[in-house]
């Protein structure tokens, strides 16, 4: 290989040592911006949950008020038609009547309850894995573009190593060739040529 072929081999490897740091850099910059617009809309739909959540648990208890007051109707009706008809309702059939009525008005409430917390539950749920995926995503931008960039520098060292090889290679045969001109100049012949 040739002096050429050593300054060729020299200028690919410190472009690319400079091509991957920079390109490291910018790749670093440009992931961490990504991961940070992510990590605020991943934020931002965190907050959306749990606004989500306190509507569910404000939907939940206007739910509650509204059959708690159709249930006090109910009731009263109930009462109402028992005392039209002249029945005591101290012992008996409309006292069992009344308690599975009020028995049954309470499973609803209960139901509605539960179907509401989990409702709220589901949203905070949700805002939490959106808490735990922004935080994943501010921390995984910066590994992968810092080790791109590191290989491609660490190609140009090799390379800047194989360009000074080829100049070692170069600069030995272009001194030895001097060397032997100089010597066959003088009459001196090669090595080992001595007494033919």
């Amino acid at each position: 290989m040739g002096l050429f072929t050593s300054i060729a081999l020299w200028t690919a490897g410190i472009g690319s040592m400079v091509s991957g740091i920079t390109g490291g850099i910018m790749q670093y910059n440009q992931d961490k911006d990504n991961a940070e617009a992510e990590a605020k809309m991943l934020e931002y739909n965190s907050e959306l949950a749990k606004r989500e959540a306190a509507d569910a648990e404000n939907e939940m208890h206007e739910a509650l008020r509204r059959q708690q007051a159709e249930a006090a109707r109910f009731q009263g009706t109930q009462r109402a038609l028992y005392g039209k008809t002249g029945v005591m309702m101290d012992t008996g059939s409309p006292l069992a009547v009344l308690g599975l009525t009020s028995e049954r008005l309470e499973m609803d409430k209960i139901d509605t309850q539960r179907q509401g917390r989990a409702n709220q539950q589901r949203f905070l749920n949700q805002s939490d894995a959106y808490l735990y995926q922004s935080k994943i995503a501010k921390r995984n931008y910066s590994w992968s573009s810092i080790l791109s960039g590191a290989g491609t520098a660490l190609g140009g060292v090799g390379m800047v190593a194989n360009g000074f090889e080829a100049f070692s290679d170069w600069r030995g045969k272009s001194s030895a060739g001097a060397k032997k001109s100089s010597a066959q100049a003088y009459g001196f012949g090669t090595f080992g040529s001595y007494g033919r």
